[in-house]
């Protein structure tokens, strides 16, 4: 199960917990007490440990297991309903199974939960060596205090990540307008140039097929395989231009017309149709489907053939010959939202410096690329009401597209 983890790290906000429980630890410092602070994911399956605090000096102060299901822990049972746990005997308590903190003399435990508005942050654990130990309803109020703290500093962290993103969004629609309304104008001038450039190169390449030049003496051939090589150039340079003007115009795509399209067909079909040899490549492509063959997801038929189009030309390009580009498909579970996932997996690594950049239009490493394919796939994407992700590193890139979904299937 993967596990989806939110931008909270132990160095992020071990200051501000060790700043708040101190007082707590100083008030109960006989205790010998060692208190941690753990925050809900963004699936609300998991809590995550983010930061902990001890009044013992000893350097064997037992480490928190880094992640724990909500489902049956003391932690767990504290978010779900919103209530302290106590538990006076951890040893005999099932809930409990960090076999470290046993070991270390800890034995009695409180879990808080951390609250904004309402809603479920986090948790606040406080454990004690004393066995059979009753936490005072000063202590409680504290430890209270303490986990709602921390939720309001999730809170504001959040809320400002969020203007952010709003920003950069806002930032980013406003250069894909401007590119919109030249789009259709610059295609269209260019197609009416370059589609009578390419309809006659590929009538002349048929008519150079039929040619009979078993009576051409040496220097005829010669000239006349010299002619094939030229329209076979112009060809291919047409259907490059043909390809970029393609990438111009998704950035400027119309609103996505929806209807419920078997989806494992359509991206089998562009698998099949999809060249296996390309740019002088020989390239495999495995499929790892793990979707019902039959499902039904609300789509733009049309554009989303042309995203995984693009996914499949990316995957290529960035593959060795003779290389493996994997195709996986599942279904995204997040707090009951399901979205269907598309993955298109090569060998090739992005370069960091250059992976933050990959969906800002024009940028490319290509010597022919517009830079406008994997934005104009984005926005494609975004209009459907899903996400665009990638992700690259130890020797290979995975492009993951979520499609939204209205139930489980």
């Amino acid at each position: 199960m993967e596990v989806v983890n939110m931008r909270y790290t132990q160095q992020d906000l071990k200051r501000l917990f060790e700043g708040n429980t101190r007082s707590l630890v100083d008030d109960l410092s006989s205790n010998a007490v060692l208190c941690s602070f753990r925050f809900l994911d963004v699936t609300g399956k998991f809590l995550i440990s983010a930061a902990r605090f001890s009044a013992d000096p000893s350097p064997d102060v037992p480490e928190m297991e880094e992640t724990i299901p909500v489902s049956h822990t003391v932690g767990g049972d504290a978010v779900l309903t919103g209530k302290i746990q106590e538990v006076r005997d951890l040893a005999k308590d099932d809930r409990f199974s960090n076999q470290k903190i046993l070991d270390a003399g800890f034995t009695s435990m409180m879990a808080v939960p951390s609250v904004f508005n309402g809603e479920a942050k986090g948790v606040a654990q406080i454990y004690s060596k004393i066995k059979g130990y009753t936490f005072s309803k000063k202590e409680k109020q504290m430890a209270i205090t303490i986990a709602n703290n921390m939720a309001a500093v999730i809170v504001m962290k959040e809320y400002a990540e969020e203007v952010e993103r709003l920003q950069r969004k806002a930032i980013e629609a406003e250069r894909y307008r401007l590119i919109s309304e030249h789009a259709g104008i610059v295609t269209h001038a260019v197609r009416n140039k370059t589609s009578g450039i390419g309809g006659h190169a590929i009538r002349a390449q048929k008519l150079l097929g039929n040619v009979d030049t078993s009576t051409f003496d040496s220097i005829m051939k010669e000239q006349f395989k010299k002619i094939e090589v030229c329209v076979e150039r112009i060809i291919k340079g047409y259907e490059e231009m043909e390809k970029e003007l393609e990438d111009i115009l998704n950035v400027g795509q119309r609103p996505p017309k929806l209807e419920a399209v078997n989806i494992s067909s359509l991206l089998s079909v562009a698998i099949n149709e999809f060249p296996k040899k390309k740019g002088g490549k020989n390239v495999r492509c495995t499929r790892m489907f793990q979707t019902d063959p039959n499902l039904l997801v609300m789509i733009d038929e049309k554009q989303i053939g042309n995203v995984m189009n693009e996914l499949l030309q990316n995957a290529t390009d960035a593959t060795q010959n003779n290389g493996e580009i994997i195709v996986r498909t599942r279904i995204y579970d997040r707090k009951g939202y399901y979205s269907f996932c598309v993955e298109v997996e090569n060998g090739g690594e992005i370069p960091p410096e250059n992976l933050k950049q990959v969906f800002d239009p024009f940028f490319t490493t290509k010597i022919r690329g517009s830079g406008l394919g994997l934005p104009g796939l984005k926005m494609i994407v975004e209009k459907h009401g899903g996400t665009a992700v990638v992700k690259s590193g130890k020797g290979k890139t995975i492009v993951r597209v979520y499609l939204p979904m209205p139930r489980q299937c």
